[in-house]
């Protein structure tokens, strides 16, 4: 087993990206994100969706989504080691960061004008796998790169002290659309 897992975390307020993703609330909380899909609003203000699984159709449409506001994405894919993330502003890419091992083990693409510390951290991580081979350290450079600007990382404990952060969501699309 592996995480498979994408999320977005935007600047928007949470009713109107709620109403930009189309989801509801169901009502219902967790202490984790391991539903279809859940939300929560980060310490920071970012406002965090997060979908179980890899290939949420909703990476496609980060144009739309970042216009008007701001938004940091990542994805996961641990069964194959495949990583990315990625930075939009008022629908325009900021950088974007990948990782597939794949393409190769030491694949890492990287484009744009990365966050603040990102170079140091990365370069820790590439210094690292020189090292150690039976680890995938670059994996997590996309990762890195996301919780940098959000302060959010799937496989960590959250930026919260205690309770449920996540709010179970549904979709108001049909099943077939959204994924």
């Amino acid at each position: 087993m592996g995480y498979s897992t994408s999320w977005i975390a935007v600047t928007l307020p949470q009713a109107e990206a709620r109403s930009r993703f189309s989801v509801r609330p169901t009502g219902r909380r967790s202490e984790f994100a391991e539903f279809t899909l859940s939300d929560a609003v980060l310490p920071n203000g970012w406002y965090l969706i997060v979908a179980n699984r890899c290939d949420w159709a909703a990476l496609q449409d980060l144009h739309r989504l970042s216009t008007g506001g701001e938004l940091v994405t990542a994805y996961v894919e641990e069964h194959v080691m495949v990583s990315g993330s990625s930075q939009w502003r008022d629908g325009g890419t900021v950088w974007d960061v990948e990782h597939n091992s794949e393409l190769a083990a030491d694949h890492l693409a990287e484009s744009g004008v990365l966050p603040d510390g990102y170079r140091k951290l990365a370069d820790e991580l590439l210094e690292k796998q020189k090292t150690i081979d039976d680890c995938d350290y670059i994996f997590d450079i996309p990762l890195v790169a996301a919780k940098l600007v959000t302060g959010y990382q799937h496989d960590e404990d959250g930026p919260w002290t205690e309770g449920e952060p996540f709010e179970i969501l549904e979709s108001v699309r049909p099943w077939w659309r959204f994924w």
